[in-house]
């Protein structure tokens, strides 16, 4: 075969262990073989793709993507929410001042109240 030397040993990489075993011939034609053939050591090294493929890598990145995209559109409308909330109280409290019967829109105070409050407690639950 020739993959054995001639004094039986395998020529390939021997872990430390397998390494002490091998008598005195077996090592100096290991050393031999090993400086004819240097790129029978680097071929192990040269992989291509890595870890990862191409494919792969574009699959996360897209999945991260997406997550991303998520909270953020979930952050836009929790802001849009707290600022309708905002500006119905503002509305309330000027036409509380101006003494004038609260309008129908701040019918809406109520319910926006529990979904700001429930948002919120959501958010502080993530945290």
């Amino acid at each position: 075969k020739s993959g054995i030397g001639k004094s039986g040993v395998h020529l390939r990489y021997h872990t430390p262990e397998e390494y002490e075993k091998l008598n005195g011939e077996q090592r100096s034609e290991l050393r031999e073989w090993r400086l004819q053939n240097p790129e029978q050591k680097k071929r192990k090294t040269q992989r291509s793709g890595g870890r990862f493929s191409k494919k792969k890598i574009a699959a996360m990145v897209a999945k991260q993507l997406e997550t991303k995209i998520k909270e953020t559109s979930a952050a836009v409308e929790e802001q849009k929410d707290a600022d309708a909330y905002i500006m119905l109280m503002v509305e309330a409290a000027l036409a509380k001042k101006a003494g004038k019967v609260a309008s129908a829109s701040t019918d809406k105070v109520p319910a926006l109240t529990k979904q700001v409050s429930l948002l919120s407690i959501l958010k502080n639950a993530k945290n």
